[in-house]
C-alpha cells in the first residue's frame, strides 16, 4: 500500500504511470488512455461531464453501482465520499482493466466501500467481443480506435445485484445504456427515488427498440432530462432523446 502525494507522475510498467486525483488520491492508469489519461497527467484531474455530474448527484448514506467503471476514477471519488456512510458498487467487463481497478481501491484503502465486480453487463446472458480498451490509439482526427477485442460474459444487473435498493445508477456504456436498464427491471422497480446517470449513445440503435424502452421507463415513473452543466438539468421528451441521438 502507498499513499502519494504526487503533482505528476511515477513510470510503472507496460505503459501505465501512477498519478493522483487532485492531489489527494492515488491512481493508476494506461499513460495512453484515450479517456482520462491526458487530463490526470497533465491537470491531476479529470474534466468529465458525466463524472462532475455523478459527484453532484451523490448524496451521503447513498448506494452507488457504476456500469463501466474503467480504472475507478468515480469509484475513488464517491468512495471516499461515502466512506463510513454508503456503498460502491463498481463494474468493469475487462478483466486486465479490473485487475487494476483492484489496485486502485486498495491504494486508497476502500475495500469496505466498493466491491469490484468483473462483469459485462446486459439485458440477458451471453458472451459477446468488445474493443479493448488498453489497445486504444488516437486517430490523427483525435478519434480513437482499438485494435484489439476481446470476448466477455454479460450478465445482467439484476442477475449481479439480486436484491440491491439503489439511490444511484452510473451508465457510462453509450452504446448499451438502454440494454443495460432492461436487464435492471427489478433493480430500477424495487429502487425507492432511484436515479439513473447514463451516457447515452443511439446512433446505431434500431429506433422502434429504443422508444419502446424509453416508453416502459416512462410508465414505471420515470422523467427524463438532458444534463447540461453538471448542476443543470433540462427536461426532456423521449422523442427529443431519440431524435439527439447523443446526450
Amino acid at each position: 500500500r502507498i499513499i502519494p502525494k504526487l503533482r505528476g507522475e511515477v513510470s510503472l510498467h507496460s505503459g501505465f504511470v501512477i498519478t493522483s486525483i487532485s492531489d489527494s488520491y492515488p491512481f493508476i492508469i494506461r499513460k495512453d488512455d484515450p479517456f482520462v489519461g491526458d487530463q490526470l497527467r497533465f491537470t491531476g484531474n479529470v474534466k468529465s461531464l458525466f463524472a462532475q455530474t455523478a459527484n453532484y448527484l451523490v448524496h451521503k448514506g447513498d448506494v452507488v453501482a457504476e456500469i463501466g467503471s474503467h480504472f475507478g476514477y468515480n469509484a475513488i471519488c464517491i468512495g471516499n465520499y461515502l466512506k463510513n456512510n454508503g456503498r460502491y458498487y463498481a463494474i468493469e467487463a475487462n478483466t486486465d482493466v479490473t485487475g487494476y481497478l483492484r489496485k486502485n481501491i486498495i491504494i486508497n484503502n476502500l475495500e469496505g466501500v466498493v466491491t469490484i465486480i468483473n462483469k459485462a453487463i446486459s439485458d440477458q446472458q451471453s458472451t459477446y467481443a468488445i474493443d479493448d480498451v488498453l489497445s486504444y490509439y488516437h486517430n490523427p482526427d483525435g478519434s480513437y480506435s482499438s485494435y484489439k477485442t476481446i470476448i466477455v460474459t454479460s450478465s445482467t444487473l439484476d442477475q449481479e445485484l439480486p436484491g440491491a435498493n439503489l439511490s444511484l445508477l452510473l451508465v457510462d456504456v453509450p452504446g448499451t445504456s438502454l440494454k443495460i436498464l432492461d436487464g435492471a427491471q427489478r433493480i430500477l422497480q424495487n429502487s425507492q427515488n432511484i436515479k439513473v446517470l447514463a451516457n447515452l449513445d443511439l446512433t446505431n440503435v434500431n429506433e422502434t427498440t429504443a422508444m419502446k424502452e424509453l416508453k416502459h421507463l416512462s410508465s414505471q415513473g420515470f422523467q427524463f432530462f438532458e444534463v447540461i452543466a453538471f448542476d443543470k438539468f433540462s427536461k426532456i421528451t423521449a422523442d427529443q432523446i431519440i431524435k439527439k441521438k447523443k446526450l
